[in-house]
């Protein structure tokens, strides 16, 4: 009987791939809320990093997370970094040729808030306004309604008007 054998003298590795489904463009995310970012990785990768970029990671790179478990989620909670123009990619963390990005941009977006603020017995819209909130702005002189734009979280708007009390 024969037999043919074969002796290799260096590892072999298997490369492997990633694939980022979401975000994967178009979608609106609200700054300060959390969102799942999620792919799906062929091959052995223990390890990935998330980055999101404004210019299609030209310059503009933020890192998300490093060293996260290959698990195919992170939680991730958005920046308040406001940009039309955004996406998303995951790089195998011990080798950075293996990535994908989101195919087309999404939206970093606030939420727009309207205050109404009327006089209490003739339902008209007030003008000269004072307002002060949790966010840390000031403003006077304002006239309702009055729209503002706000990241996801919970503030405390205080208004006031020269004349009028509180009942």
């Amino acid at each position: 009987a024969s037999a043919v054998w074969s002796v290799m003298l260096r590892s072999v590795m298997v490369q492997g791939q990633l694939f980022l489904i979401s975000p994967s463009g178009g979608e609106r995310l609200i700054a300060q809320e959390e969102t799942a970012i999620r792919w799906q990785a062929l091959g052995e990768m223990p390890q990935v990093l998330l980055e999101y970029s404004k210019d299609d990671f030209q310059k503009d790179i933020h890192l998300i997370a490093s060293n996260v478990p290959n698990l195919g989620s992170y939680f991730w909670t958005v920046p308040n970094d406001k940009s039309q123009n955004v996406k998303v990619r995951i790089t195998a963390q011990h080798n950075k040729k293996i990535s994908s990005s989101s195919g087309k941009p999404f939206k970093i977006d606030h939420y727009q808030i309207r205050w109404n603020v009327k006089d209490a017995k003739t339902g008209k819209d007030l003008s000269g306004l004072f307002l002060s909130d949790s966010f840390g702005q000031t403003r006077t002189d304002l006239a309702s309604p009055v729209v503002f734009e706000r990241p996801y979280g919970i503030y405390t708007t205080s208004w006031s008007k020269p004349g009028y009390q509180e009942f």
